[in-house]
């Protein structure tokens, strides 16, 4: 029998990254499921929109890591340090002590059916599990086509045995960092292409369209409030949306509490808490969704691109 090569298979050159989340059962067993599942959700799509900022491509999610390649070494460079630049800078992923782990490596891959494969894709996902939280690995194919200009944020790492593999893998660190105390570095990449975050909200027939420009937003029964909702659970401040860092927090002010819940995910309970805004879902402040008096507000994450 012959075995014939699939017709949406073609064979290319690309970069291929994992990114992971560290220790994510520590985040399980220390702030319950829903928390725990509702941070490494929002923290895996920060990673998507970096891949995506920086011309990536994201191929799966896997658990709690990203799989996804990127056209040339720099990009990957760049990406990889934003990706963990904004966990390490993200207040509701610091007060939940999350960190990531990188590794990438440079070679051929089989494209087929949005998904790659081969011996590259085996070898980065080793690198990726050798490197500690917090840092980034690659391979000594990588440094031999970084531009010469960020080969000083590189240093020897080790030399590692793979299997198939008959001679050992130099692998390099990635400085994105100066010192322990998260100091980011001078010269820290600029993003690929600029985009506006926006977050649009539906309630009552009414479409509100936020950005940086119209907050804090304020939900409750108070004169400040831009959703105005006349029921006797709501605050007069029941919750605030605010911007810091390319996303949205919504900030619960209110005695009876705020329910939010992703498209996709189990709902959530807040009181005095916050939360990351992203992706789209729904938000029911003092009622629980389904209830006679719940009123509920869609919620939207989309960019603007910069013209």
């Amino acid at each position: 029998m012959r075995w014939e090569r699939s017709v949406a298979e073609k064979t290319s050159k690309c970069v291929v990254m994992f990114a992971d989340i560290s220790d994510s059962t520590r985040l399980y067993e220390t702030h319950g499921d829903a928390v725990a599942k509702m941070a490494i959700d929002n923290c895996l799509l920060l990673l998507e929109r970096i891949t995506d900022e920086y011309k990536g491509s994201v191929i799966k999610t896997i658990g709690d890591e990203i799989m996804c390649t990127f056209p040339s070494v720099d990009y990957a460079f760049l990406a990889s340090c934003s990706m963990h630049e904004i966990v390490a800078t993200h207040p509701d992923l610091q007060k939940k002590a999350m960190t990531i782990q990188i590794g990438f490596h440079f070679g051929d891959v089989i494209e087929d059916n949005n998904d790659v494969f081969g011996d590259t894709v085996n070898v980065a996902a080793r690198i990726a599990s050798l490197a500690n939280a917090g840092k980034i690995l690659v391979t000594e194919v990588v440094v031999e086509q970084l531009s010469t200009k960020v080969k000083n944020q590189l240093r020897a790492h080790d030399e590692v045995s793979l299997k198939g593999k008959s001679l050992p893998v130099k692998t390099w660190e990635i400085l994105w960092k100066q010192s322990d105390d998260l100091t980011l570095m001078v010269n820290k990449p600029q993003r690929v292409k600029s985009n506006a975050p926006v977050l649009v909200l539906d309630y009552d027939d009414n479409v509100y369209q936020l950005d940086t420009d119209n907050l804090p937003f304020v939900v409750g029964r108070s004169d400040q409030a831009v959703i105005w909702v006349n029921e006797k659970s709501i605050s007069r401040t029941h919750f605030i949306i605010e911007y810091s860092r390319g996303h949205y927090t919504l900030t619960d002010k209110s005695t009876n509490g705020t329910y939010i819940q992703p498209t996709g995910s189990k709902a959530l309970f807040l009181k005095n808490e916050q939360v990351l805004l992203l992706g789209q879902g729904q938000i029911s402040p003092g009622e629980p969704f389904g209830s006679e008096h719940s009123k509920v507000i869609q919620y939207k994450y989309a960019f603007v691109t910069d013209q």
